[in-house]
């Protein structure tokens, strides 16, 4: 039986560090809605996506989230509570509701934005113009990749 090679490349790091930067970032951010908004991370999500696709479906927000229909119900009812979202019968499908942001839930995610570039700024402070540029054009490689209609987030890349 072969040992463990305690040797590593830099290779085997990388998905380590993308997944816990990521991490982080969302813990420092969803820290930072939470004391002035009162507004989760997760919360924050849903409200993204509704404002870049406007009269969704729970179940496509749910799907471009990667997030099961339950989980994403429970956020849709606490934001519908705050009036942050509203919902409206599809009238293609009566079985369906449209899901669409208020403007109280566009005004909040305005301020939600602020508070999260904020938040990132303090991350990528050290970072030369140059440096910032080259890893978003690497991240967005990678992201263009990892992004297909397999695993449901195909609606990201177009």
């Amino acid at each position: 039986m072969a040992l463990h090679n305690k040797q590593s490349t830099a290779l085997d790091e990388i998905p380590y560090l993308l997944h816990h930067l990521s991490f982080l970032r969302d813990k420092e951010v969803d820290k930072a809605l939470a004391e002035e908004l009162d507004l989760g991370l997760s919360q924050l999500k849903v409200l993204y996506v509704l404002d870049k696709w406007p009269f969704s479906q729970q179940r496509s927000v749910a799907r471009i989230l990667g997030q099961d229909d339950s989980g994403v119900s429970r956020i849709i009812n606490q934001l519908a509570q705050r009036n942050l979202v509203e919902r409206k019968s599809n009238p293609k499908d009566r079985r369906q509701q449209i899901i669409t942001m208020t403007a109280a839930g566009s005004e909040l995610m305005q301020q939600a934005r602020t508070i999260t570039q904020s938040c990132h700024e303090a991350a990528l402070a050290g970072l030369s113009t140059e440096q910032r540029q080259q890893l978003r054009t690497i991240l967005e490689q990678l992201h263009r990749r990892s992004c297909t209609p397999e695993a449901g987030c195909e609606r990201y890349i177009r």
